[in-house]
């Protein structure tokens, strides 16, 4: 795992309520790690309104604004924390896999 010091890339993926209810979280997952990311956080969670507009702020009064957030408050999402390492081409431990 890095630690803070280290210079890992970091980003956001939100697994929205469409895809929790169609069975993709896994998926979603498991993209990501093949892709050489180690998730650093994960958790299901229902946003209330006020998270979403917090969220969302850069995107209020554009076209795609107003039919997304209705049904985000009624269902649960999945946000989580992938990083990248520092060398993605060599992996931390080779020789020992993770665990499941």
């Amino acid at each position: 795992m890095t630690n803070a010091n280290s210079s890992a890339q970091r980003t956001l993926i939100l697994v929205k309520p469409d895809g929790v209810r169609r069975g993709l979280v896994g998926e979603v997952i498991a993209r990501v790690e093949r892709k050489g990311y180690k998730i650093s956080a994960l958790r299901m969670l229902t946003a209330d309104k006020s998270m979403l507009e917090t969220h969302y702020a850069e995107h209020k009064g554009k076209p795609f604004y107003e039919p997304l957030n209705p049904e985000m408050p009624l269902n649960p999402l999945i946000p989580e924390k992938p990083e990248m390492p520092e060398n993605p081409l060599v992996p931390e431990n080779p020789e020992i896999p993770d665990p499941e």
